[in-house]
C-alpha cells in the first residue's frame, strides 16, 4: 500500500503507550522519532530494520513556510574507526544511530553552522547497500518517497511544533551503503518536490558508479552542488570519473571545416544531417547544464591533490570511512546555497 502524504505519523513507541521522548539538543534543537513504515525487508540475514525516522531542526519554532530538507542515508551498520570494524549495530535504529556512535551525531555538526532546517533520517536495513532496492523499501518508487517527506514534514508540525508549509530545496545526502538509494533518487527522481534537489554530498558512497551522478549534474538545479569523498577502491573509481566530467571538454569543431552552420544546412550536398548538428547542439547543452554544477572530488591518497582546489578548501584528509562526516558536513551545511 502506498504512503499517504497527508497522514500524520506518530511518535514511535518503545513498547504501547509509551512515546520515545523528544530529544533535545543544543540551545534550541528537538529532534522526534517518527513512526513510518518503509517496508524495508533485510537482504540476506539481517535483522528487520525499525520503522523509525529522525527529524531534527535546530530551531523548530524558526522554521516557517517553504522548510528546506537535508535527507540523510546511513550505509551498512558496522562502525569503523581508525580504519577498524569498532561495532556492529544490527537491528537498531536511527536513533542509536545518532546517540550511540560519535561520529554519526549529525545533529552535532549541524549546531556548528548557524544553518536552521530539517534533517530528515530514515531507518535503513542492516545492509544498506543492498540490491533490488529492498533495504530503502518504498523510498525507491518516487511518488511514496515525496509522501515519505511530507509525512516527515507534518509530524515535524505536530511534535517539533515546525510551521512549515511546504517542502522547499533538497540536499541528498548518503554515507557508505545509502549511496545505493541515494544514487537511484538522484538519477531517475524529478518531479516536485525533487526538481528541487539542487546539492546531492556523497561520503564514501560512490560503490554504485557514476552514471546516476552524472545523470543529475547534467539536469538544471539552483545553487547546484555534488560533493563526492571517497576513501579508495571503488568509491575512488567512481570518484575519478566524476572528477573527469566536471572538466568541460574540449569543444567539438564546426562540421566540414565551416564556420557559417547555416550556409552548410541550405548548401545542396552538403552532406551534414540534421541528425548530426542536433546531437552537437545536445551536448553543447549539456556542458552548460554541466558548468553549472559545482562538483568538488577528495580521493585519499590520490597523487592529484596537490593540484586539486577542493583539496585545500576542504582542509584535506578526512583519514577514514567514517571519519568523513565529522569532517566535511559541517563545512557542506555552512557553505549550502540551498539550506
Amino acid at each position: 500500500m502506498a504512503l499517504d502524504r497527508m497522514l500524520v505519523p506518530p511518535l514511535y513507541q518503545v513498547k504501547p503507550g509509551v512515546d520515545v521522548p523528544i530529544e533535545l539538543s543544543g540551545a534550541t534543537g528537538e529532534t522526534a522519532y517518527l513512526n513510518i513504515d518503509l517496508k524495508v525487508n533485510p537482504p540476506g540475514a539481517g535483522k528487520p530494520a525499525l520503522p523509525v525516522t529522525a527529524v531534527f531542526a535546530p530551531n523548530p519554532a524558526l522554521l516557517t513556510g517553504e522548510v528546506n530538507v537535508l535527507l540523510w542515508f546511513h550505509g551498512d551498520k558496522s562502525y569503523w574507526q581508525n580504519g577498524q570494524k569498532a561495532a556492529s549495530f544490527s537491528g537498531q535504529s536511527i536513533q542509536h544511530y545518532l546517540n550511540g556512535l560519535p561520529m554519526c551525531d549529525l545533529r552535532e555538526f549541524i549546531q556548528k553552522t548557524n544553518k536552521n532546517f530539517l534533517l530528515v533520517a530514515p531507518t535503513l536495513s542492516d545492509r544498506a547497500g543492498g540490491g533490488d532496492g529492498l533495504p530503502a523499501g518504498v523510498l525507491w518508487d518516487q511518488a511514496d518517497a515525496r509522501a515519505y517527506l511530507q509525512q516527515a514534514l507534518n509530524g515535524a508540525n505536530k511534535h517539533l511544533g515546525v510551521k512549515g508549509t511546504k517542502l522547499g530545496n533538497i540536499v541528498l545526502a548518503a554515507h557508505s551503503g545509502g549511496g545505493h538509494i541515494q544514487a537511484h533518487m538522484a538519477g531517475t527522481f524529478a518531479a516536485d518536490p525533487f526538481h528541487r534537489m539542487n546539492e546531492v554530498w556523497c561520503f564514501d558512497s560512490t560503490y554504485w558508479g557514476d552514471a546516476r551522478l552524472q545523470k543529475w549534474a547534467e539536469r538544471p538545479h539552483s545553487g547546484a552542488k555534488l560533493f563526492v569523498y571517497a576513501t579508495g577502491g571503488s568509491t575512488a573509481v567512481a570518484a575519478r570519473s566524476l572528477r573527469r566530467f566536471s572538466r568541460p571538454p574540449t569543444p567539438p569543431p564546426p562540421p566540414w571545416g565551416k564556420t557559417n552552420v547555416r550556409d552548410v544546412i541550405e548548401k545542396p550536398g552538403a552532406g551534414v544531417s540534421m541528425a548530426v548538428l542536433r546531437k552537437r547542439s545536445e551536448s553543447s547543452f549539456a556542458t552548460v547544464m554541466r558548468s553549472m554544477t559545482d562538483i568538488d572530488v577528495l580521493i585519499e591518497n590520490d597523487p592529484e591533490n596537490k593540484t586539486n582546489p577542493a583539496w585545500t578548501a576542504y582542509g584535506g584528509s578526512a583519514g577514514g570511512h567514517y571519519e568523513c562526516i565529522p569532517k566535511y558536513l559541517p563545512q557542506l551545511v555552512e557553505r549550502s546555497r540551498n539550506l
